[in-house]
């Protein structure tokens, strides 16, 4: 699977959730290999996270033109700064429910050297989202990676803030064993799942 990841930072949250269930969604469902469109936001820091999730790269990059056009359509409307991202999903994991609205995530952006990219996956798999995913709470877990780069992303799902916040020192302790292991960790955001779309099976 391959996701295309869009920020959006400085926009109206609300109208951005409008414009991509009336616009984007109809457009995008309707491209081969779409399999869903995920949005989290918080409007009091005006961002939205939006990843798109294709069976292909090259289904990915056939809906780049017809994306493009609507995302410049929507940031004349409700204003923003995009950054888009393209990364292989090597995870995505739901555990019960799923992510629903209302739900609290987490996003992290990490990077490794190039060169490890395939040994940090398999340890990831391995090592890493066994804790994650028995973690009391959480509903939902995605791993993205830019081989090429090294750079990746680590999204999870929680069912509520308490599950959040009581999952902290156990998430200190893997982030620290990930370190050891020369992942090098950015920018977290700390977000609200509000809307899901999947494809018709």
């Amino acid at each position: 699977m391959y996701a295309r990841l869009v920020t959006i930072r400085g926009t109206d949250v609300r109208a951005v959730v409008k414009f991509i269930a009336e616009r984007i969604i109809p457009i995008a469902s309707g491209h081969h290999g779409f399999e869903h469109v995920g949005v989290s936001g918080d409007p009091a820091q005006r961002i939205v996270s939006i990843v798109s999730v294709w069976d292909s790269m090259a289904h990915l990059e056939a809906s780049d033109e017809a994306i493009a056009k609507l995302r410049e359509e929507g940031l004349g409307t409700y204003g923003g700064e995009a950054s888009v991202g393209v990364f292989e999903q090597t995870i995505w994991e739901r555990i019960g429910s799923g992510p629903v609205p209302g739900c609290p995530l987490r996003i992290v952006a990490y990077s490794v050297d190039p060169a490890g990219v395939d040994a940090n996956v398999k340890w990831f798999e391995s090592d890493v989202l066994p804790g994650i995913t028995a973690t009391p709470g959480v509903t939902a877990v995605r791993h993205l990676i830019n081989r090429e780069t090294g750079e990746g992303r680590v999204a999870t799902v929680y069912s509520d803030e308490a599950a959040l916040k009581a999952a902290e020192e156990a998430r200190a302790e893997r982030m620290a064993a990930s370190r050891a292991r020369g992942v090098t960790f950015g920018e977290e955001l700390r977000l609200q799942i509000l809307s899901f779309h999947a494809a018709a099976s």
